[in-house]
């Protein structure tokens, strides 16, 4: 797959704004410079038009410049970007080239392309918040997946069985080999989106997803939570926190925790029993 990648000059204070817009216009991976921001998307779906607007958008006297990425380069980048990360102090990520760790949980993750090493503040407040909940038979539902992270921690919690869906063909493939690499039997992934998954309801979901997508499916979402069920939801800024939090509630959840981490928000509900 051929990447292009947009190079912003920008202040690293709004880095958060252009990152959660770009998010929106499929674009998947970013890298935080001094003095620049990086913003990855494969070559097919860049819609100038549509960048420029949003990045004006934010800043209208943004410069910007877009180039095409190598793909022999793509993997070698991640790698050596990607240190291994603790969360908690009980859950260690690391990829298959790092040593092994002695903490409670340790999840591997090969670093390709997919969303999801746990280093991004929408990751780590997911996990964080999995934390303080009980998993042991659970069965769960992780929208837009990307890695698989997130389902490979609730495995490793006590989780049943997982299911992860996400509409990237990439991510599908990179979730089923990090799969293997954590010797997961139960945990399954399906190219596409929820609507591709069979009905039925799961005692916790997990989605760090766009806001807009959030948006679009929240009753989706709530449908396939099972009564007592916790939701968790990430992937938008605290400016848009209460937006996610008041459509929720309005579909009869209750709120549970709030967790802010560097302008980003992670939101848990519990459905009534």
């Amino acid at each position: 797959m051929d990447y292009l990648f947009v190079n912003i000059k920008a202040k690293f204070d709004i880095y958060e704004f252009f990152i959660a817009e770009l998010s929106e216009i499929g674009f998947d991976s970013f890298e935080e410079k001094e003095d620049e921001l990086l913003a990855y998307i494969p070559s097919q779906q860049l819609n100038e038009a549509l960048l420029a607007t949003t990045l004006n958008k934010i800043d209208s006297n943004v410069k910007y410049s877009i180039q095409k990425l190598e793909n022999k380069n793509w993997n070698q980048e991640w790698e050596a970007q990607f240190d291994p990360l603790t969360i908690a102090d009980k859950v260690h990520i690391r990829a298959d080239f790092h040593p092994a760790s002695k903490h409670q949980y340790e999840i591997v993750i090969t670093p390709k392309m997919s969303f999801g090493t746990g280093h991004h503040e929408t990751t780590s407040m997911m996990i964080t918040q999995m934390l303080g909940h009980s998993w042991v038979d659970n069965t769960v539902l992780d929208v837009g997946s990307g890695t698989g992270i997130l389902s490979f921690a609730a495995s490793f919690f006590g989780a049943s069985k997982c299911i992860g869906v996400d509409n990237e063909e990439w991510a599908y493939h990179n979730s089923i080999e990090n799969a293997k690499a954590n010797n997961l039997n139960n945990c399954s992934f399906v190219l596409g989106t929820i609507d591709d998954i069979a009905h039925q309801q799961y005692q916790k979901v997990l989605a760090n997803i766009n806001k807009n997508v959030i948006k679009l499916e929240i009753q989706k979402y709530i449908s396939s939570l099972a009564s007592g069920g916790i939701m968790f939801l990430s992937g938008f800024l605290i400016s848009d926190e209460k937006e996610v939090s008041d459509l929720v509630i309005s579909y009869g959840l209750k709120k549970q925790k709030s967790l802010n981490k560097n302008n980003w928000a992670c939101l848990s509900f519990q459905k009534d029993e």
